[in-house]
């Protein structure tokens, strides 16, 4: 009987394995229910926090509570983005014919939202979020007491990538055109030549929705767009009722003057007030209105 003990051994084996992995499958999906129940995180992040962690629970709590306190903003509220968070099912009573169907229900539940939002990179949209909502809270106050980082990002050494790849991250990520004028200019990057350990700077592409140039401030100085027109919003009340008021007028109008001497225009002062009044609206994250030669009107 020998022989034939051999030839069963593998097939108890797979059996054993089996047995083994279902038993991992429920302990993790056990854990993974009780993290969701007590912080009321987002499965996909509460998996990614315990994988990390070799699904110790007490660990992943302790990540995620260094992490809840980085921020005054409630993370669960933030990571479901919106979402409802789904409550734990109560318990119901154990069935003979039926034993194994909620357990099979919640693994496909669980894989399915790890389909559709996945935790680490549902992450950054959250820290984004949080940072856009510290900045609109300090933008609201009228002294602006922001606070600025003495550096912001850098890219990654792009050329251990295949070319292709890297290509396709700097069209991406790169206004090409820009980089090209400027550095032709002697504008960008000439120090590089003088300076071989001095960085190259490169030009990010931003939104072409007509509020690039405060796109670009607010990634030099957070990362993130300026989506929510904090920035143009704070530009407008500078301009129409900040301390620098008078002095930026006076810089502008003398600009101008400047201009208007090549092309032989003299501005009255109120056509110097019209055309300041002009530059305000453009400023205003209010929707432009343009009147058409036939009374309809359209956005801008």
């Amino acid at each position: 009987w020998m022989p034939s003990s051999q030839s069963a051994s593998p097939t108890a084996a797979s059996c054993l394995a089996a047995s083994l992995n279902d038993h991992m499958t429920l302990d993790m999906d056990a854990v993974l229910s009780d993290f969701v129940r007590s912080t009321g995180a987002e499965p996909g992040l509460a998996r990614d926090l315990l994988e990390g962690k070799n699904w110790d629970l007490t660990a992943a709590l302790s990540d995620y509570e260094q992490l809840r306190q980085v921020h005054t903003a409630n993370l669960p509220q933030v990571f479901n983005e919106g979402k409802y968070c789904k409550q734990p099912e109560p318990e119901q009573p154990p069935q003979v014919t039926k034993a194994e169907r909620p357990c099979l229900q919640r693994q496909d539940d669980i894989a399915q939202e790890k389909r559709l939002s996945r935790g680490i990179s549902h992450a950054s949209s959250a820290i984004v979020s949080l940072a856009r909502s510290h900045v609109a809270n300090e933008c609201s106050n009228e002294q602006f007491p922001l606070e600025m980082p003495i550096y912001t990002f850098q890219l990654p050494d792009l050329s251990v990538y295949s070319e292709d790849f890297r290509s396709f991250i700097e069209r991406d990520l790169i206004e090409q055109a820009t980089m090209v004028a400027l550095e032709q200019a002697g504008r960008l990057n000439w120090w590089s030549t003088v300076c071989t350990s001095c960085k190259r700077l490169l030009p990010l592409a931003t939104t072409g929705d007509g509020n690039c140039l405060l796109h670009a401030a607010s990634l030099g100085m957070w990362g993130f767009h300026d989506r929510d027109l904090v920035l143009r919003k704070a530009l407008y009340t500078m301009m129409r009722s900040g301390a620098e008021r008078e002095a930026l007028k006076r810089r502008w109008r003398w600009q101008q003057t400047q201009q208007n001497k090549e092309s032989g225009l003299v501005y009255t002062e109120e056509e110097w007030e019209r055309e300041w009044n002009e530059l305000l609206k453009l400023a205003s994250s209010e929707p432009r209105t343009h009147f058409s030669k036939n009374g309809g009107t359209g956005g801008g």
